[in-house]
């Protein structure tokens, strides 16, 4: 099948903020609508928990379920709609696709018609429809109107500091001829953000003379890059003034990454972001001859790599003082 450029959803990636005092409903800053589709519902909320779909609605003994992992942020929750058969939800899965792939977004799972369902009878919207309205958080505050075919698809987005997931559900109701996109998208800051941050030498000086190193919550670097992002400005300040004030002090600046990726990228990613931060410092008066770059990856981990909080813990740089 061959998708055209006119036949994309144009999807946008911007840094933004939500208003959740919004009074006219519009698209989401990461994704346009689909030509054709108007918005009949929308709710936006500014922080409360959502749930997103990783797997198709089972049943099991009478009872169904639906695999979904719950999230937190600030949520934009999207119904949008268009009348007539003209398109798929095939037409539409596979834009979806290729659009959220343009944005280097990770595919969490995908499904298409009888892939999304494992019932004792044939799966419709129908049925995703009424467990969703009664289980879970998933399109929270917006009417829902799945029928016919479905498809689902969940992705998420990382763009600089900014994680964001995106939840949808696709149908192509015929007896009504209607289709329908249930859009739900939950955008937080990086966990790598949210860390408390250094802010003064005193607190770098305690944590040297109790453990004989610091890590550096506050410096905070692109995504995938050794860039620092401005929000540093008040650690790095502080860094500068500890090590101004131990005259005669030497320290190892340590990178470290978290396990995802090869060895020898993160090696190198480590060694970047720590040449990074001596290059910030001196430019502030610190001598060269005071810091020493070190980049050791993913082989000292802080914490466990299997979720997202333990590999954020993993993702600092330290200061450790030299001991002659």
């Amino acid at each position: 099948m061959r998708i055209t450029t006119s036949a994309l959803c144009v999807f946008l990636v911007a840094t933004y903020s939500i208003d959740a005092q919004a009074t006219e409903s519009s698209d989401h800053p990461f994704l346009a609508h689909y030509p054709g589709f108007d918005i009949r519902d929308q709710a936006v909320i500014e922080y409360d928990e959502a749930d997103i779909i990783l797997g198709p609605l089972v049943e099991v003994d009478r009872e169904k379920s639906l695999v979904m992992e719950r999230v937190e942020g600030a949520i934009h929750n999207t119904q949008y709609r268009m009348k007539g058969k003209s398109v798929s939800v095939l037409q539409l899965l596979r834009n979806y696709e290729t659009a959220l792939r343009k944005l280097d977004a990770e595919i969490l799972f995908s499904c298409l018609r009888d892939d999304c369902y494992d019932l004792s009878r044939d799966g419709t919207g129908v049925y995703l429809n009424n467990y969703l309205n009664n289980e879970g958080r998933f399109l929270t505050g917006i009417h829902k109107r799945i029928k016919g075919e479905t498809a689902v698809l969940t992705a998420r987005i990382v763009d600089g500091d900014r994680l964001a997931y995106v939840s949808l559900v696709l149908s192509a109701d015929d007896v009504n001829e209607e289709r329908a996109v249930h859009q739900s998208i939950v955008e937080r800051a990086s966990l790598d953000m949210q860390k408390v941050a250094i802010r003064s030498a005193g607190e770098i000086d305690r944590l040297i003379a109790s453990s004989g190193k610091a890590v550096l919550d506050g410096i905070y670097f692109d995504h995938d890059k050794a860039t620092m992002r401005p929000e540093s400005r008040e650690t790095l300040a502080a860094i500068a003034d500890y090590v101004k004030s131990r005259a005669s002090g030497r320290f190892f600046v340590v990178g470290h990454t978290d396990g995802s990726g090869s060895y020898e990228y993160n090696l190198n990613l480590s060694e970047r972001r720590a040449a990074a931060v001596i290059e910030a410092l001196l430019a502030v008066g610190v001598g060269e001859d005071r810091l020493r770059a070190v980049g050791i990856g993913p082989v000292a981990p802080a914490d466990s790599n299997r979720d997202e909080a333990g590999m954020a813990n993993n993702r600092r740089v330290e200061l450790v003082e030299i001991l002659d």
